[in-house]
């Protein structure tokens, strides 16, 4: 790991091992201009979800048809009971409303939840 501007820049490793070891996360992006290298850590990524962990692919076409889609595949549970992830393979900014469409459901279901005492 480094530091640059008080921040902490994570290594390619270090994300891989985040995907398991922190489960209070469940969103990972992913992103940029190498696409080669960016496969090549989605699937390191995958693999340490283990094989039996279901992968849902959406793509550009899916999300601008159905832009619900990413939220309503987001808050479905596996069919195994095993891990599961999305694979999301955008372009550019398309895939917007779909990000918000799932922040919205979050915030929706975080509101649900019933408070604590304090």
């Amino acid at each position: 790991m480094s530091f640059r501007g008080g921040q902490k820049k994570l290594t390619e490793g270090d994300f891989v091992a985040a995907v398991t070891a922190r489960p209070d996360i469940r969103l990972f992006l992913i992103f940029g201009q190498d696409t080669s290298a960016i496969a090549d850590i989605a699937a390191r990524a995958a693999a340490a979800l283990g094989a039996d962990a279901e992968r849902v692919d959406l793509d550009n076409d899916q999300i601008r048809k159905d832009p619900a889609l990413l939220a309503d595949e987001a808050s479905s549970l596996s069919l195994f009971g095993d891990s599961r992830f999305i694979r999301l393979t955008m372009r550019r900014d398309e895939a917007l409303e779909a990000f918000e469409n799932l922040f919205a459901a979050e915030k929706r279901a975080i509101r649900s939840l019933p408070q604590r005492a304090i």
